[in-house]
């Protein structure tokens, strides 16, 4: 999405609107696939004297990875464009906008999983919140 937004930032709110959306599935993605591919390694550290609980930070920060990337890859596109007058940021919605993003991915990485309608409240919350953001963060 950043390399999309410095090849047309005039449709700025699209492309931060299909980030929030990406970043969302992404998490959720590599969140199923971490559960589910360290649930031996866990399984197994029971019985060792390991605290569980850093092995579980690291497993949700392993999924946060690919959103902060994401996030530091557009802050660059941003202050580029924003420098070279090709696009007006809005600064204050923009940040805005990143807490939405960063603070949705966070709680979907770091929550077990729950009933589907608990994951599609916070799914939309946080995709409404973002999209808005996003559609206001530019002119």
């Amino acid at each position: 999405m950043p390399a999309a937004l410095a090849w047309w930032p005039q449709g700025a709110g699209w492309w931060l609107a299909a980030f929030v959306v990406l970043s969302m599935a992404v998490t959720t993605r590599v969140t199923t696939l971490a559960r589910l591919g360290f649930a031996d390694l866990h399984g197994a550290a029971v019985g060792l004297p390991i605290n569980p609980k850093p092995l579980h930070r690291a497993r949700c920060g392993l999924a946060l990875l690919p959103l902060a990337l994401g996030l530091c890859a557009l802050a660059a596109v941003l202050l580029w464009a924003d420098a070279t007058q090709a696009l007006v940021v809005r600064w204050p919605v923009m940040l805005l906008l990143w807490m939405t993003v960063c603070v949705g991915n966070t709680i979907e990485a770091f929550q077990p999983p729950r009933e589907a309608a608990v994951k599609s409240s916070r799914w939309l919350l946080t995709l409404a919140l973002g999209v808005a953001c996003a559609s206001e963060s530019t002119r």
